[in-house]
């Protein structure tokens, strides 16, 4: 658990532009709250997939705007 939490860390430091915030899901596990400007819901996929490179799970049903998802 807390290697994947580290690793998702090291991702985010690394996306530089790409807006991606960690959180804690309902579940109480770390995610990651990925927002998207001018609210189009493409850029938030394509956000999460820059995030997380081996694909990632929805934590929650996406809202207008945002996501909020767990990387492989």
């Amino acid at each position: 658990m807390k290697r994947g939490f580290f690793l998702i860390a090291s991702i985010l430091a690394l996306a530089g532009c790409a807006v991606g915030n960690m959180v804690t899901a309902p579940d109480g596990y770390p995610a990651i709250y990925v927002r998207c400007h001018g609210h189009r819901m493409d850029r938030c996929y394509l956000k999460a997939q820059r995030l997380c490179p081996y694909g990632y799970t929805l934590a929650e049903e996406p809202a207008y705007g945002a996501l909020l998802i767990r990387c492989n």
